[in-house]
């Protein structure tokens, strides 16, 4: 329950826990037009609390989102500066806009939202490789 009441907790209230289970795992992908990926998957990762990461890194720009940042996606280029884009269906391709299902500069979404956002990023994912 501090996750949520906002109790400061001190080096002295953890205590090293023996974990038993796989906690960590990675997987290397190839798609059928030769592209590569790798998937990590890790429940849990230090000071992560629900983070959702997708990343994107092509020969010339990458792009990267999460769900701990969800108003901005990150967009990486090989021969200029880098940028974060601000959730604006205004600033978007027409594809992707009906991913942002509500106001620029809104932070909180439903469950049901980023279940909808992630199956429609996987989706243009998809068609992008």
């Amino acid at each position: 329950m501090e996750t949520y009441t906002g109790k400061i907790l001190k080096p002295e209230d953890y205590k090293d826990v023996k974990i038993n289970t796989e906690d960590y795992a990675s997987v290397l992908l190839r798609f059928n037009n030769d592209s590569k990926g790798v998937l990590t998957v890790s429940q849990v990762a230090a000071g992560r609390k629900n983070r959702l990461y997708f990343e994107l890194d092509g020969s010339k720009k990458a792009a990267a989102w999460e769900s701990e940042k969800p108003n901005y996606l990150w967009i990486g280029r090989r021969d200029g500066s880098n940028e974060e884009l601000m959730r604006d269906p205004s600033l978007v391709y027409p594809e992707v806009r009906d991913i942002i299902s509500f106001p620029a500069d809104t932070t909180r979404a439903s469950p049901t939202h980023q279940n909808r956002c992630s199956e429609r990023f996987m989706h243009i994912s998809r068609r992008a490789i």
